[in-house]
């Protein structure tokens, strides 16, 4: 038996999931309108995605078993499959990115449950943000030539691949010798 408290967070849980499921979908629903595309789902189909992801998230812990989790995942999982097959074979068209948020959708919805709604919810609202940003991220990419790739390849590598692996810590005789620091300068001048 469920006391008040716990009672609750079990419907703050539902409502964060629902709310990925509605955030997403909103953001599908309009494209879908606006380009006159012929994709999975709406509105209607991420929520109901997030409440199928919620459910196996509360089961599967209740229960302690990823199984409640696995199969529903599955189950979603070849639908949407099977949608995009049809979809491919119907209107010759190849698209994956509301496919792909389908199944983020019910990953999300679904770890609420196992305590990362806030981090759900935020990371659904920064999902919409990329997807409303479709128009302005294939305009920047059409805009860059070979050299600036290069170099923005090259800065990833400099900050993303060195800088996290260098040790944070003093050395030598006045223990002024930072790796650390020493690279991150590297960074901000090469940016």
């Amino acid at each position: 038996r469920l006391t008040m408290v716990e009672y609750l967070i079990l419907i703050r849980d539902f409502i964060f999931a629902l709310l990925i499921g509605t955030i997403i979908g909103f953001e599908r629903e309009y494209s879908k309108e606006k380009y006159k595309a012929n994709v999975f789902g709406g509105i209607r189909t991420f929520i109901l995605i997030s409440l199928i992801g919620a459910f196996s998230g509360y089961f599967s812990v209740q229960f302690n078993s990823l199984l409640f989790w696995f199969i529903p995942f599955i189950v979603v999982s070849c639908f949407i499959l099977i949608n995009y097959l049809m979809t491919i074979k119907e209107y010759k068209e190849i698209h994956t990115t509301t496919e792909i948020v389908g199944i983020l959708v019910f990953i999300l919805s679904s770890s609420v449950f196992f305590g990362y709604g806030k981090f759900a919810v935020a990371l659904s609202i920064l999902i919409s943000i990329l997807l409303i940003s479709k128009i302005y991220i294939h305009r920047f990419v059409e805009k860059i030539n070979k050299k600036e790739l290069k170099d923005i390849m090259k800065f990833a590598i400099i900050t993303l691949v060195i800088l996290p692996f260098l040790p944070n810590k003093t050395y030598g005789p006045l223990q002024v010798f930072n790796p650390y620091l020493i690279w991150l300068m590297v960074v901000f001048i090469s940016g």
